[in-house]
């Protein structure tokens, strides 16, 4: 039994591969505990370029997912409710949209179209643009469209998502993680249903995305415990440089560098 799961697990990375995969979701599951969010910027690219971008997609989902329900329960009470439901329904309708894309686009130029997005994000976030108060819900809507479409696209919901909580005055770090936990909560289900019926998401995907939960959730806790003792300016500091660096190493021209 145990023959037959590795075996499926190494038909989608062989073993040296997959040691590869462990070190980025070690490295994504800190960004997860640290900023709450991040794992996906940082799995799907590396990933991407190492199994391509479909699998890297099913991975995430797999090593992601039974930590999403934990923390998104505990997220309810503190979140803003109103806000998320405007972009879940958005993120919703256009989700298909994604999906639909992904079969017409090369893995080299999904790459290049989410790597530019990070990077284009992160620019307008560092010249000090923010918008005062909480997100409107045009401006949420607009932004959980946006999300659909990356996130089916990519694997990569969070991005858009995430840059509109920073882009916001009034958030704070705290708020920012309860969002971002709840939100992922809420697309835990529908990933479900659309990931095996667009062939993202197999059993093969399933065994190794269960190997790279141990390096992953042990991440996430050490990332939490680096959480609590960072200052508000330092925790935007640090969502920044997981963001630009989990971009730029993604960059396709970087594949000679990293045999990719």
């Amino acid at each position: 039994m145990i023959d037959a799961f590795l075996s499926r697990a190494f038909s989608v990375a062989s073993p040296g591969t997959a040691a590869w995969l462990a070190l980025a979701a070690f490295i994504a599951g800190l960004s997860r505990g640290l900023t709450g969010f991040g794992a996906g910027m940082i799995f799907v690219p590396i990933a991407g370029g190492l199994v391509g971008p479909v699998p890297a997609i099913g991975l995430l989902w797999t090593i992601d997912a039974p930590t999403v329900i934990p923390l998104g329960l505990k997220s309810i009470p503190r979140a803003q409710i109103r806000e998320i439901a405007v972009l879940f329904g958005a993120w919703l309708i256009s989700t298909p949209l994604g999906f639909w894309l992904l079969g017409w686009f090369e893995p080299i130029t999904i790459r290049w179209i989410v790597c530019l997005m990070i990077l284009s994000a992160m620019a307008l976030l560092m010249s000090g643009w923010r918008f005062h108060g909480h997100p409107t819900p045009r401006l949420a809507a607009i932004t959980g469209l946006i999300a659909g479409i990356t996130g089916g696209l990519s694997g990569l919901p969070g991005p858009p998502i995430v840059m509109l909580w920073l882009a916001a005055a009034a958030a704070t770090a705290h708020n920012l993680r309860d969002n971002i936990n709840l939100f992922f909560l809420g697309t835990l289900g529908v990933y479900c249903v659309l990931l095996p019926w667009y062939g993202i998401l197999t059993w093969e995907v399933v065994c190794l995305g269960l190997l790279l939960c141990l390096p992953y959730t042990a991440a996430i806790g050490l990332g939490t415990l680096a959480f609590n003792r960072l200052s508000a300016r330092d925790y935007r500091r640090a969502a920044y440089l997981v963001i630009g660096s989990a971009a730029l190493l993604a960059l396709p021209l970087l594949d000679p560098l990293f045999g990719r």
